[in-house]
């Protein structure tokens, strides 16, 4: 089965409108004192402090700052990860649809110390998950460590695809316990995508059954992206460097590459400045049954009506084979 690639125009509104309404949703996502830097903190791949009633449920006691969710949108509720690894309880959002199916997906989000939670924020991330909900996926958005919203303690273990991978198969692991699991399915954006790529080919070691994972401009290998970033002179040259070389080795998904039975779908902007088109396609070539999806759009801009479309439809087919 040999490798596929193929261009989509670029259906995101990557315009000054479209930034204009990106930053006038993030302002109403902020404090008054934060409004001035919402489109900055969008760009950078963060955001504002959300604002809106506590899920309740269960929401995680430990930390309530981290369990704002909108009650006016999809619901949704904090759950706690009991740590099966290394025993270090992690946190995530669960959207539950009313009628299980025995599908789901766990979310893995952009950066290493984002929410997930930051989808409200975010009306494409947002989007993604309401299209997964109503084709009647459970979506568990994985906080794996390193997250800034579940506490100092929680924050300092930032990592980038080594430990973190643990807490992903926590999240497998509680799926298995609170769910009839038929299928399950990694997606992920950006470093999310690394992460997801990563913990699926640990997965195949393990043991752990997976069958799809679908990544938005994925990190496949840190080294080649560190050296792509600094002779660009771009911010995270400056934020790598202090990653150990054996480090970065071990985050990149494309140094653990072997044979699987997992689908793989993914998602690149062709003018990504800040993870270069470069990351998949380096991944299309050592794996010959991927699928990749090419797009004239920058990273704020990858996840789109199109990409999702036609991720959603590719995973659907694998969910449901005839």
């Amino acid at each position: 089965m040999e490798a596929r690639s193929f261009q989509a125009e670029n259906s995101a509104p990557a315009n000054k409108a479209a930034k204009e309404k990106i930053m006038r949703q993030a302002r109403s996502r902020c404090s008054p004192g934060l409004q001035s830097c919402a489109l900055i903190l969008i760009l950078l791949g963060l955001s504002c402090p959300g604002r809106g009633e506590d899920s309740g449920g269960r929401g995680n006691p430990e930390h309530p700052s981290a369990a704002r969710v909108s009650p006016s949108k999809l619901p949704a509720v904090w759950v706690s990860l009991p740590g099966v690894v290394d025993g270090l309880t992690c946190y995530a959002l669960e959207w539950k649809p009313e009628k299980p199916t025995g599908r789901a997906v766990i979310l893995l989000w952009g950066g290493w110390n984002n929410s997930v939670s930051e989808v409200y924020d975010y009306p494409p991330g947002y989007a993604l998950v309401q299209e997964l909900y109503d084709s009647g996926y459970l979506v568990l958005g994985l906080d794996q460590r390193g997250t800034a919203r579940h506490g100092t303690s929680y924050h300092q273990l930032v990592d980038i695809g080594n430990d973190e991978v643990s807490d992903v198969i926590s999240a497998v692991w509680w799926l298995k316990t609170e769910s009839a699991l038929e299928f399950l399915a990694l997606v992920g954006v950006s470093h999310g995508g690394s992460l997801a790529l990563r913990a699926a080919e640990e997965f195949t070691i393990q043991g752990i059954p997976v069958d799809a994972v679908w990544v938005f401009a994925p990190i496949t290998d840190y080294q080649a992206w560190m050296d792509w970033s600094c002779e660009r002179a771009t911010r995270h040259c400056r934020l790598l460097k202090p990653w150990r070389p054996e480090q970065r080795f071990q985050g990149s998904p494309i140094h653990y590459y072997q044979a699987h039975t997992f689908a793989v779908f993914l998602v690149h902007g062709t003018k990504d400045t800040t993870v270069p088109v470069s990351q998949s396609r380096a991944w299309l070539e050592v794996d010959s049954g991927a699928t990749l999806l090419e797009q004239p759009v920058d990273h704020l801009f990858m996840v789109n009506k199109i990409s999702i479309t036609r991720g959603l439809e590719w995973l659907n087919r694998i969910a449901s084979p005839k």
